[in-house]
């Protein structure tokens, strides 16, 4: 596996992709995984390649 994003060598680090049927829903997924862990705000959602509905990520330290 290759990693794009240098931070994600450090132990306890993650990116958490979420991918749902529109902006609002996975908004809303985002911000609820950000109240629990260090993270980062969500990504710009965007459309799912070849499917559909919306994409958006962001990064997390576990506890």
């Amino acid at each position: 596996m290759s990693l794009q994003c240098p931070h994600l060598t450090e132990p306890d680090h993650v990116r958490i992709t979420i991918d749902g049927p529109d902006t609002d829903t996975v908004l809303a997924m985002a911000h609820s995984l950000g109240g629990f862990y260090d993270a980062t705000g969500p990504s710009t959602p965007r459309p799912i390649p070849s499917e559909e509905g919306r994409r958006t990520w962001l990064y997390a330290k576990l506890p």
